[in-house]
């Protein structure tokens, strides 16, 4: 994989303006890996996307991860700098192939036993649910993964499973593709109270591209507009001799 340049960079933020973030994430990992087909891409989980644009933010913009929320106790705004390589590395799953294909899952409750056939959730899954109501969207998502469900009494639907069952998947999805949902452990230097935020890392990804971006606008126009040159020959130069001629350093 090899670290995004100033021209694609400025390519993927104008196709990004405007599409949904299932939309940007799936662009995103279209150019981690650009020798993938679309329906390689649509079938990969959420966790090898969400593993692999992790990947690509750190080859483009480097390890050094800043995440700002604010204390759920006090109020207070506490910021947290993370290794984005660690971590990529305590995140990662079983084997891609393993992950992608059907699971098992044989359950023995106090009200009688569960055989349960999934698949993990995919790009494609997002794009299927973006219409529907956010309150539906984990419904909705169990019915498109689980394949089969057995009880005692026979095979019932997805949705038709009890609310521990239901739980116990997701759990297991959850441990087959740990990057599907990344977590940052956060702590209050002023009360001590932790808590857990999600990272949604094409969003975090994407937000950091569209501020490179819009960035390298105004470089260009800068320099465009001091020394007449083109969108392409400013675009070509490095950031240390765009930055050079921007702030005249050799004087």
């Amino acid at each position: 994989m090899q670290a995004l340049t100033a021209e694609q960079v400025l390519r993927i933020w104008e196709r990004g303006e405007g599409r949904s973030a299932n939309e940007r994430a799936a662009l995103l990992f279209a150019c981690a890996r650009p020798e993938a087909p679309p329906s390689v891409l649509a079938s990969a989980t959420l966790g090898e996307r969400e593993s692999e644009l992790l990947e690509l933010r750190i080859r483009t913009f480097g390890r050094r991860l800043e995440s700002i929320d604010v204390c759920p106790a006090c109020g207070t705004k506490v910021e947290i700098v993370i290794d984005a390589d660690d971590l990529l590395s305590r995140n990662r799953g079983p084997a891609a192939a393993q992950r992608a294909g059907e699971h098992r899952l044989d359950l023995q409750l106090e009200d009688g036993g569960w055989r349960i056939v999934f698949r993990l959730p995919t790009g494609a899954d997002l794009a299927a649910l973006e219409s529907c109501e956010p309150a539906r969207a984990p419904m909705l998502l169990l019915e498109r993964c689980v394949m089969s469900a057995d009880s005692a009494d026979g095979p019932v639907s997805a949705g038709q499973l009890p609310d521990e069952v239901q739980a116990r998947v997701a759990a297991a999805m959850g441990e087959l593709d740990p990057a599907a949902d990344i977590t940052i452990v956060m702590s209050c230097p002023a009360c001590l109270r932790e808590w857990q935020v999600c990272l949604d890392v094409g969003a975090f990804v994407w937000s950091e591209l569209a501020a490179h971006a819009r960035q390298l606008l105004w470089e260009v126009h800068e320099l465009a507009e001091r020394y007449g040159w083109s969108e392409s020959e400013i675009i070509r130069m490095s950031a240390h001799r765009r930055r050079a001629y921007r702030e005249r350093i050799w004087e």
